[in-house]
């Protein structure tokens, strides 16, 4: 577990001094995530442009940043991506529009763009993701961990920024080798809907 857990002390230190300087720039505002529903993006198109701004905030900070894993010289393979423009477009109007899961956009922002900068470790290990979950969180407890189950998706979501709710938080996922092309079959599939989306450019 030596990759896992150096991976996440890396990503809560980047975490950590992006957000202090966010915290400290002209951009910030202190608006609560989780006061804040996903249907107030329709209300309110500041609130849409906070989040861009944040995102292009992190992406020229993380650009030349070794939070990108190089320097850890991890076994594990690990995978990193800054949520796109579009992609977030998409993911307000899915919650908005999805009564069954999201009840249609009734949900804080914090439970929606929990995700703009996002990363993912394929664990090659022969303990089950619920040891993995144990794990975490006995030795990180001041982090989110979720058991994320979706049809064929298995994996662990691990959220940091939990208890400021002033923030967007990050996501990492651990995945388990076992589990990776079932996983990515998942991803195909919401992908295709996000394809479709775009082709409609239903934009909030």
């Amino acid at each position: 577990m030596t990759d896992l857990e150096n991976l996440i002390l890396c990503i809560s230190d980047e975490f950590e001094n992006i957000n202090e300087k966010w915290k400290q720039s002209k951009y910030y505002k202190k608006i609560n995530m989780s006061k804040k529903l996903v249907n107030n993006f329709y209300e309110d198109p500041s609130l849409l442009q906070f989040a861009l701004i944040y995102r292009s905030f992190v992406l020229d900070l993380l650009e030349n940043s070794s939070i990108l894993f190089f320097d850890l010289k991890l076994s594990n393979k690990v995978f990193s991506r800054i949520k796109t423009i579009n992609s977030i477009h998409y993911k307000i109007v899915n919650y908005h529009n999805n009564h069954n899961n999201h009840n249609n956009g009734k949900i804080p922002i914090n439970k929606c763009l929990n995700d703009l900068v996002g990363i993912r470790i394929i664990l090659e290990t022969d303990l089950t993701l619920v040891q993995v979950e144990e794990w975490v969180k006995e030795n990180f407890p001041e982090l989110k961990v979720i058991f994320s189950i979706k049809k064929e998706y298995r994996a662990i979501h691990i959220y940091f920024g939990k208890g400021d709710n002033y923030i967007f938080q990050w996501e990492l996922q651990i995945w388990l080798k076992k589990d990776s092309n079932r996983n990515l079959l998942s991803h195909q599939e919401y992908k295709q809907e996000y394809v479709k989306w775009e082709e409609r450019c239903e934009y909030v």
